[in-house]
């Protein structure tokens, strides 16, 4: 059985089920068709997302539901995961899937971990993340490794008091407001120790 060492960045094996499902009816019967006679291809996936593990695992029985001649172990690892990769790939037991983190993406790229999994996915699939693509974050050298699964929403929680106090009558609309009116709050708190600006 032949194991490619290819990675996609965090719930991995869900964009692969995308890739899957949004492949055309054509591509996906000649993907069965291909797969009817051959063996069962074990794939052995790496993670350190522990909080997502229940929702990975029912991730990965719908994919092997729709994928019945591959079988997927997760493996949920522990905080020194980036020496646990390093250790696998020299004593040639590393995974076939990988979670990596942007930061990691150019070292592993040059240590010869990763493989680029651009012709793995249709242009349909690579337009749908054109925005999120980034050198040396996801990309090296106009090559694909990893692309994100999860997405972050802000929202500005202020005190009113403290509005009142500096004298500003209504929350910011943009960021540079949003600076202005830290500054100001942070001179008009001085008294009581007030920050204008501070993260959860």
């Amino acid at each position: 059985m032949k194991r490619n060492k290819w990675i996609l960045a965090g719930v991995s094996l869900m964009l692969a089920g995308s890739l899957a499902a949004c492949s055309s009816s054509e591509s996906n019967t000649e993907v069965s068709s291909s797969n009817t006679n051959s063996e069962k291809t074990k794939l052995v996936y790496w993670t350190i997302d522990r909080h997502d593990s229940d929702f990975i695992e029912q991730k990965i029985s719908e994919y092997e539901g729709l994928n019945p001649n591959i079988e997927i172990e997760m493996k949920v690892m522990a905080e020194n995961y980036t020496q646990s990769v390093d250790i696998a790939f020299s004593s040639m037991q590393a995974p076939d899937i990988l979670r990596v983190d942007t930061y990691n993406v150019p070292t592993w790229v040059k240590r010869g971990y990763l493989e680029s999994f651009d012709s793995y996915i249709s242009p349909e699939m690579k337009s749908r993340f054109e925005n999120v693509l980034i050198n040396e974050k996801n990309t090296v050298d106009g090559k694909i490794y990893s692309l994100p699964n999860i997405g972050q929403f802000w929202r500005l929680i202020y005190n009113v008091d403290l509005f009142e106090k500096a004298g500003i009558t209504e929350p910011p609309t943009t960021l540079a407001e949003m600076v202005e009116d830290a500054k100001k709050i942070t001179e008009a708190g001085k008294d009581i120790g007030a920050y204008g600006f501070a993260g959860n």
